[in-house]
């Protein structure tokens, strides 16, 4: 496995992350690729690092992946980070950018009953016997080329759709529609919606 780390003063790297050996047709192999598991930063600490390339070769050096590069972006309040279960069985990763909109859908399960006479002005004619809410979020992935949209399809129909958060990884429902591929291959702006698990009796964090 190799890297190239491209730093914030444009000059680069390579590096040789590690080998495996007895390698066979039609096994499926997990590698990590966050900035933090590959110790990055450790590379050199005297500067800052703009993005890294990751990629697979062989013994004899012939590149036989996919490059991956991923951008470092500092920004991590305008930020979320989304893993999902892939159709290989392995894990994948989206990022989406900027501000969110936020939303609640209440539900309410309600019994209506008849007061007695000389009922008290505080006594309640609905009685309320569950109440939820859904929380849901409306966010932005960003422009993307026709090729970068198809990418979105394992996404779109996983079953196992998870946000990174600091205190975990919280489980969430996708819902989202786009155009996959246009005539002209413009830029178009792709978001969703994300619904988190129905909350009840919630006390919001001090």
């Amino acid at each position: 496995m190799k890297i190239k780390i491209d730093y914030t003063d444009g000059t680069n790297r390579q590096e040789a992350l590690g080998s495996i050996s007895g390698v066979a047709a039609f096994e499926v192999y997990r590698f990590p690729a966050g900035y933090n598991q590959l110790q990055i930063g450790s590379f050199d600490g005297s500067k800052s690092v703009f993005s890294y390339t990751i990629w697979l070769e062989d013994q004899v050096g012939n590149v036989i992946s996919e490059l991956r590069t991923y951008v470092v972006n500092e920004n991590d309040e305008l930020t979320r980070n989304f893993i999902y279960q892939n159709s290989l069985g392995g894990w994948s990763s989206v990022t989406t950018f900027g501000n969110a909109e936020a939303k609640i859908k209440v539900s309410k399960d309600q019994l209506s009953r008849k007061l007695p006479v000389g009922f008290k002005y505080s006594d309640r004619q609905r009685v309320t016997t569950d109440v939820s809410g859904l929380i849901s979020e409306k966010v932005y992935i960003g422009y993307l080329t026709n090729e970068e949209r198809k990418h979105l399809v394992d996404f779109s129909i996983s079953e196992q759709v998870y946000e990174v958060t600091a205190a975990g990884y919280l489980p969430v429902n996708v819902r989202f529609d786009y155009v996959l591929k246009d005539t002209f291959h413009r830029l178009q702006d792709v978001y969703m919606t994300v619904e988190f698990e129905e909350v009840r009796n919630y006390t919001p964090e001090l």
